[in-house]
């Protein structure tokens, strides 16, 4: 019989993008690829099929056709945002995948892994949604990262919501409001017109979209006062998660999502000089991670 060749891919599922790349048993990267949200505890059946497109995508990419993967042991590792949710890892564990192997742990622990190269450290995620995480020894601690609903503070979705709410109120003219200029800001962005318009547009939105408003506050921050104390009073929890994680691990702290970099500047100044660059990303993380378990 003819040995099959170890193929290992790694995920790292965010609430906004996707990301997958092919690792060879050395872990020698071959191939990569992008797709959409992938929060496994949102709309777990198109999230699946998501998962499922950006492996094959990262397999195409890595010249590995799909009449070739027969010859190879396919070990899908990943990192998922909405892991810890029951009814998600229920939805995985019934999921008729064709991989010889699949490993499924929170997109955290993939951050964690990779940015500090499977070393102790800790982790500041701000995306879509937003958490801290130490890793000491084998044990990794979350803090945060309770989703949209019940948590995420200082997340691009948390930015979103908040700036969606004080425009409305500054709509109709509650006293106290956010001046004009704010809330004509925010309407611009989202491309409506009245209070009706942007009920109507949100009113069953996910994360997601709420996130995609954050990148013009920040934007705005500069020059509009009530655009920088919505980031300062996220930036000021997401300060306190950071330096708790900090304290668990004995580490340093790696920035990783898509608004972290915009927030670093926002950030408590007693963690500046404890930031340092990810070693390596979330999906080589949640292989890492993976090669640990076994």
């Amino acid at each position: 019989m003819v040995e099959k060749i170890p193929l290992f891919v790694g995920v790292d599922g965010g609430g906004t993008t996707c990301r997958a790349r092919v690792f060879d048993e050395h872990l020698n990267e071959l191939g990569h690829a992008t797709a959409g949200a992938a929060n496994i505890a949102r709309n777990t059946e198109s999230v699946l099929n998501e998962i499922a497109h950006v492996i094959h995508a990262s397999l195409q990419d890595a010249k590995i056709p799909t009449h070739q993967r027969q010859q190879y042991k396919i070990h899908v590792c990943a990192g998922l945002a909405g892991f810890k949710v029951r009814a998600a890892q229920h939805a995985l564990q019934m999921w008729q995948h064709p991989y010889q192997q699949l490993s499924v742990t929170t997109d955290l622990t993939a951050a964690i892994w990779g940015g500090h190269n499977g070393h102790d450290g800790s982790a500041l995620i701000v995306g879509t949604g937003s958490c801290a995480a130490a890793k000491y020894g084998e044990t990794i601690t979350q803090i945060g990262g309770h989703g949209f609903v019940l948590g995420d503070k200082g997340s691009g979705a948390w930015l979103g919501k908040k700036a969606l709410q004080v425009t409305l109120l500054s709509l109709e003219q509650y006293p106290g409001a956010v001046p004009r200029d704010f809330s004509q800001a925010i309407i611009e962005v989202t491309g409506c017109q009245t209070a009706e318009d942007i009920v109507s547009q949100f009113n069953n939105a996910q994360p997601a979209d709420f996130a995609r408003l954050a990148p013009a506050l920040f934007e705005l921050a500069p020059s509009q006062k009530n655009a920088a104390a919505l980031i300062s009073e996220g930036a000021e929890y997401l300060s306190v998660i950071a330096t708790q994680a900090l304290e668990l691990s004995g580490g340093n702290l790696c920035l990783a999502g898509g608004l972290a970099e915009s927030y670093r500047s926002y950030l408590d100044p007693s963690l500046i000089t404890r930031i340092q660059p990810p070693q390596q990303g979330a999906e080589y993380g949640a292989v890492l991670w993976a090669k640990s378990q076994a």
